[in-house]
């Protein structure tokens, strides 16, 4: 792992604060300069605390947030993403040597594989059988299967959701997974009761690659809290907060677009015999949000339960303690005064 800490004591904020802000006024050992939230100049970022370590705390005095670190301090003075972030401190470093390998900080915080970092993915279109829900549509003009898994003819069209009733994907929900507004690839349920010896219940046409993309991030990414889910109806059914992993993994570009959003606080929620797997990647993630793991009581799905009973367990999920031995390299999290 990076030592992390250490980009608080290698990063160059009075140089950072000036480049920004070459107007800045000098007030002791800070820089006064205005706050990005509330658009007043009462944004102290202190360059020299009394020990003479230079430490990038912050503090607006109107709307009232702080922050410790670097991390916090440029996201809120840019107003960006993590990554956007740790793109910028890199530049303002002291000294000549990388402070950060964002590469080597994504792929240090994943679990099993790493795939190796290539070219976009092609797009996989549609199937040509593929019968979209259209708006206007009656509950009584969808397969029973939509109903049966909660999912109405709007809810249906704002997700662009379709079906196939002939071709290969006979008799499968059809879920396009977008990036951008365009169809990257898409997700094919099996809508009978029990798929035939052999079929598989998801299918994923040739060629795609689940691992490049986040189902629903176009909407998700702009939230503050980001639930993570293992399938896209679990997502469809918690609706614009949640993104779909497509399994019990994380990778890299996938931890790479979390870190382009704008969460701050991301609840890990696979299903049940996955919480192993959803507690050791909520640990290599607790340096970067705030981390909530979600246990289920039971076998269902996350899209069994109803959204209340989904609140409450999240409520029921403490935040991961990042102290004791982590805390030489966890980066301290924009905490908001009330």
């Amino acid at each position: 792992m990076l030592n992390l800490r250490a980009i608080d004591r290698a990063f160059d904020a009075e140089r950072y604060v000036l480049h920004v802000f070459p107007d800045a006024q000098r007030s002791g050992g800070n820089l006064v300069v205005t706050c990005a939230h509330c658009d007043k100049a009462k944004l102290w970022v202190l360059i020299v605390d009394r020990d003479d370590i230079r430490s990038p705390a912050w503090q607006c005095f109107f709307c009232g947030d702080s922050g410790r670190t670097a991390l916090s301090l440029v996201r809120r003075i840019e107003d960006c993403d993590t990554f956007a972030a740790l793109e910028l401190i890199t530049k303002f470093q002291k000294g000549n040597e990388p402070i950060i390998d964002l590469r080597r900080l994504v792929e240090d915080r994943l679990i099993g594989e790493i795939e190796v970092w290539s070219a976009d993915a092609n797009r996989v279109p549609l199937p040509d059988e593929f019968i979209k829900v259209q708006q206007g549509m009656k509950r009584s003009d969808l397969p029973s299967y939509f109903t049966k898994r909660g999912i109405g003819p709007k809810k249906a069209h704002r997700y662009g959701l379709g079906w196939c009733d002939d071709g290969y994907f006979k008799n499968r929900l059809v879920v396009p997974v977008m990036k951008e507004g365009e169809v990257e690839f898409f997700v094919a349920r099996y809508m009978k009761a029990k798929p035939p010896k052999g079929v598989k219940k998801t299918l994923y046409p040739k060629g795609a690659k689940p691992g490049r993309h986040l189902f629903n991030y176009d909407r998700a990414r702009y939230c503050e809290t980001i639930r993570v889910v293992e399938g896209v109806l679990d997502a469809i059914h918690i609706g614009k907060s949640a993104v779909a992993t497509f399994g019990t993994s994380l990778s890299q570009y996938q931890l790479e677009l979390l870190m382009r959003s704008a969460a701050r606080e991301i609840i890990i929620m696979w299903d049940r015999d996955a919480i192993d797997k959803a507690k050791a990647l909520a640990d290599r993630l607790a340096d970067l949000w705030t981390i909530r793991v979600v246990e289920l009581p039971d076998a269902r799905d996350p899209d069994e339960h109803t959204l209340a009973d989904l609140k409450m367990f999240e409520q029921q999920s403490p935040a991961l303690d990042t102290s004791g031995a982590r805390r030489s390299y966890v980066i301290s999290r924009l905490e908001r005064q009330n």
